[in-house]
């Protein structure tokens, strides 16, 4: 399924979901063809805000590991700059989607993950809503500790919680933008991955980029 009709099966769901609402609360506002093509174009657009919330996440944290594979600190200000971002942008994702892809109902979004994991593995779990908001905060976190590090001299985070978030926030986007991706960004996201492990293994023989 690509972007486009992922977008418009949900953008109808809400649609629909909103008619109802509004039919039980002002049934004429409801039966108005502005007040329903209002609602769809607002839809539209935070859907379309959300996901390239996340896209610009992702390219953030693409970004973030090719500087470090590169030689970057972890606190050079370039690099705090950009993981600063991904973590905001992936937080702002986090939000809308609550909105316009849920009707800002989080159980809604259990159900939809738990649906959306058992058409792709076969078990039927919501919990993955869960990881998700672990994902924002433990990158908040990360971002805010290098933050500080960075301009107010605080302690650099020790190796067990670099290596800690590195694994984790990495899992979480190869799952979120490879194993349960479509489309395009599927095969980008793994054509990222891939040249971050080039470069890596390269860098480590002593070859130069």
């Amino acid at each position: 399924m690509d972007w486009d009709l992922y977008n418009r099966f949900w953008t109808t769901l809400y649609t629909r979901r909103t008619y109802l609402r509004q039919e039980r609360t002002c049934p004429q506002a409801s039966r108005n063809p502005d007040v329903l093509e209002a609602s769809w174009i607002t839809q539209s657009l935070l859907q379309s805000f959300s996901l390239w919330a996340i896209r610009l996440s992702m390219a953030c944290l693409i970004a973030n590991y090719w500087f470090l594979i590169r030689g970057s600190g972890r606190t050079a200000k370039e690099v705090v700059a950009i993981w600063g971002a991904g973590a905001i942008l992936a937080a702002i994702h986090t939000v809308s989607a609550l909105g316009a892809f849920h009707g800002w109902s989080h159980w809604d979004a259990v159900e939809a993950t738990a649906n959306k994991t058992e058409a792709l593995l076969g078990i039927r779990i919501g919990a993955g809503v869960y990881v998700n908001y672990a994902f924002v905060v433990a990158w908040l976190m990360d971002a805010a500790w290098r933050l500080a590090t960075c301009f107010s001299g605080f302690s650099p985070s020790p190796k067990w919680w670099n290596r800690t978030i590195d694994l984790f926030l990495i899992f979480i986007a190869i799952n979120g933008a490879i194993v349960f991706a479509n489309g395009p960004i599927r095969w980008i996201s793994l054509g990222c991955g891939v040249l971050l492990v080039v470069a890596y293994n390269r860098l480590r023989r002593g070859t130069k980029l």
